[in-house]
């Protein structure tokens, strides 16, 4: 057998093994990417240990346990009973002989709502007969959209805390194998010496920016609009932090309308004051929005990605990995957006090398 032959052969066997080794891990390929995503987070704790002279063992033991009494064991609660919650009420409202959108009809304020949306769009000449059932017919399809993603995260649960388990335990050889995966990442990233020492620092900067500049702006946000409309009794404080905190997370719209439209259902009900006060609140969560995000997100150059772009990584994500997809989505965006111009411009440069060298 010739040598191209056995070359081609040697290829063959290469790819066979390759996919195989891909196959059997293809389950846990998003978890592991999560584990290592979530291990850069953590890393700078885990450096600050071992300066102390904390084993590497014992540093990165003791950094997940900081990490999940933080972080994890708070968001998971906050998410599961938030989602329970709000999946109830949703099926009670949607289930319920007396649907919220007929009992606001029924009342003297959605009859001033009606007549007002009818004047502004005679202005305009635009035929609605009657909002109330077009109100109706949006409150039923959100409702039924809303359940059957919080129905579908309830029943992968099981799947997710596997998943979670996988990424602790790459979390943790991550962290205490750190030099190794460094190099690995530098050797088949093929790239040069300095463009491999940008994409790591890109991915590190990607992977911390966006999970704490969300996670931050979006809990203090939640607790904001929770407590506001628990205060002024315009909303329950599980079901509205729950809703607020998934809604940080869009671009552009983020948090505030939610406080909005309780404060507006407030005013047409004749609730003034805490109709008032929700806008108020509204108006410090976009704030707050508009000043914590940007700090956070600061020199991570995720900062310059369309909100287009944003939104899509988002709804991508959650038609993907369900409620996770929160996360997720915008992770691989930044990760990418982040690393992609470095295969670009060490590309150019190669093909450049190589023409002066011809």
């Amino acid at each position: 057998m010739n040598f191209a032959w056995t070359q081609v052969f040697k290829s063959v066997i290469i790819v066979a093994l390759a996919l195989s080794i891909l196959i059997l891990l293809s389950p846990f390929i998003l978890p592991l990417v999560l584990g290592g995503i979530l291990c850069v987070v953590i890393f700078p704790m885990f450096k600050k240990l071992q300066h102390y002279k904390w084993s590497p063992v014992l540093s990165a033991l003791t950094s997940l346990l900081v990490f999940s009494l933080v972080f994890v064991i708070p968001t998971s609660i906050v998410m599961v009973k938030g989602a329970r919650v709000t999946s109830e009420f949703v099926q009670k409202a949607l289930d319920s002989k007396e649907n919220p959108a007929v009992a606001v009809q029924e009342k003297r304020s959605m009859v001033k709502m009606n007549n007002m949306v009818e004047g502004i769009a005679d202005r305009f000449g635009i035929n609605i007969p009657d909002p109330s059932a077009v109100f109706k017919k949006v409150y039923n399809s959100v409702g039924s959209f809303v359940l059957a993603a919080l129905t579908d995260f309830f029943t992968n649960l099981p799947n997710f805390v596997i998943a979670f388990f996988i990424a602790l335990l790459t979390m943790y050889f991550g962290l205490i194998e750190h030099e190794k995966v460094y190099s690995l990442v530098k050797r088949y990233s093929f790239l040069s010496e300095k463009n491999s020492e940008k994409l790591v620092e890109n991915i590190v900067l990607a992977c911390r920016s966006v999970i704490v500049s969300n996670v931050v702006t979006g809990t203090a946000q939640a607790i904001i609009l929770a407590t506001g409309a628990y205060l002024t009794k315009t909303g329950s404080f599980v079901v509205t932090g729950f809703i607020t905190f998934v809604f940080s997370f869009i671009p552009v719209l983020g948090a505030a309308p939610v406080a909005y439209a309780l404060g507006a259902y407030a005013l047409i009900t004749g609730n003034t004051t805490p109709g008032i006060i929700m806008m108020v609140v509204g108006t410090v969560a976009g704030i707050s929005d508009n000043v914590i995000r940007p700090m956070m997100l600061s020199g991570s150059g995720t900062g310059d990605i369309h909100p287009l772009w944003s939104l899509l990584a988002i709804l991508g994500g959650i038609i993907l990995f369900g409620l996770p997809g929160l996360f997720i989505g915008p992770l691989i965006l930044a990760v990418a957006s982040s690393c992609l111009p470095i295969y670009i411009r060490d590309y150019a440069e190669t093909a450049k090398a190589l023409k002066k060298r011809n």
